[in-house]
């Protein structure tokens, strides 16, 4: 091959080189925070999980899958496991339909300033919520216990966050409340995203609001639901504070989720190395179901198919 020839090779070749560094050097601030956030503390725990480590010990004990086997033989990891999965399973419900039912409504207004004001209390803390609630459901003082009274609902004598199931209910009702506005964010984005020429032309055929809904508006909303379903159910079966502030996992463990359960190994208990275990075993629980998720509904495909 003559030089003439190999030159076009090799400016494709320092073009190819030079764009590879600048793709490089354009990532690394993110690759160096996901390093730092998320790889070293992942493998500092997971190095944790296989040892037994004593607050006032500096040397870590190998104990080999030791603390694997005392978690699965736990009562209290089962005990909190079911309660994360109610606890889960009764956030995603509720939060699907009031988030569901509020976009519509929002969407239906069609005004900035009623959207507006819908998504900023999204960003009211966490902790404020909790706290604000944990008052207002307080018994003789909480203004929402005496409502709940006056009403019938419950008896005058009953604690709310002394009882079992109602403390439970109360913990879903309350992060529902914080969180169904992140599924109001969601379907009220993919709802404005849908072409207006479908409706007008269910119109001319003759379809009622109810069969534009069905016909046309669900469908578009499958995919979206899908993938709000998988990030509700992530993020309500790690939630910490919420719970915490409000029952900090009692009465008797009713409302106690791994979260919980894994801090008090860690910080009442001073079991190191079992609440790196359990924060493993939390980390395989939601990759093995997140990944069998995804085989089964395909929310990615289901989004970009319906716009």
């Amino acid at each position: 091959m003559s030089v003439r020839e190999s030159i076009p090779y090799t400016a494709v070749r320092e073009r190819i080189d030079t764009e590879s560094l600048l793709g490089f050097i354009t990532i690394s601030p993110t690759l160096a925070v996901i390093l730092a956030a998320v790889i070293i503390p992942g493998a500092y725990a997971l190095a944790a999980s296989f040892h037994q480590i004593d607050a006032f010990d500096p040397v870590w004990q190998p104990t080999g899958i030791g603390n694997y086997l005392a978690v699965f033989s736990s009562p209290g990891f089962y005990n909190a496991f079911g309660n994360g999965v109610v606890f889960t399973v009764g956030s995603i419900v509720v939060q699907l339909f009031l988030g569901i039912a509020v976009a519509l409504l929002v969407h239906d207004f069609k005004n900035r300033v009623v959207t507006a004001v819908t998504i900023s209390l999204y960003v009211i803390p966490s902790a404020v919520v909790a706290v604000v609630f944990e008052r207002m459901l307080t018994q003789r003082v909480g203004v929402l216990h005496n409502v709940l009274e006056a009403t019938g609902l419950i008896a005058g004598s009953t604690s709310i966050w002394a009882e079992s199931e109602l403390a439970m209910l109360g913990v879903i009702l309350v992060g529902s409340y914080k969180f169904a506005i992140f599924v109001t964010i969601m379907i009220l984005a993919r709802l404005q995203s849908i072409p207006t020429y479908y409706y007008e032309a269910a119109t001319m055929a003759g379809a009622t609001k109810l069969d534009k809904f069905v016909d046309i508006t669900l469908p578009q909303l499958k995919g979206v639901i899908a993938l709000v379903v998988l990030l509700r159910a992530i993020w309500m079966f790690n939630n910490f504070d919420i719970i915490w502030i409000l029952t900090q996992g009692g009465p008797s463990g009713s409302t106690e989720t791994l979260p919980i359960y894994a801090f008090k190994i860690t910080f009442s208990e001073l079991q190191y190395g079992m609440g790196s275990t359990i924060a493993m075993v939390m980390f395989l629980i939601l990759a093995i179901g997140g990944v069998a998720y995804l085989g089964l509904f395909n929310p990615e495909q289901d989004v970009e198919g319906s716009y």
